[in-house]
């Protein structure tokens, strides 16, 4: 599925979330995450990013739907 999209949404999740997170990072693709929405949106994706993120992909967060649609 990773391969289809053209940028990823992550609202909350554990680890498969995580895993594809870490295979859109690797494929280039861009990360918008609501910030604090529960699992990995917290300290692992700031984790991922200081770690292990790929540079050609951009993660972005958000506090809530109304910051993303300024953004889009």
């Amino acid at each position: 599925m990773c391969l289809d999209v053209d940028i990823a949404i992550i609202v909350g999740g554990r680890v498969g979330t995580m895993y594809e997170a870490t295979i859109l990072s690797g494929m280039s693709k861009d990360i918008l995450v609501f910030k604090n929405s529960g699992g990995i949106t917290g300290g692992t994706m700031k984790n991922f990013i200081k770690e292990g993120h790929k540079d050609k992909s951009r993660i972005f967060f958000f506090k809530n739907a109304k910051d993303l649609k300024k953004f889009l």
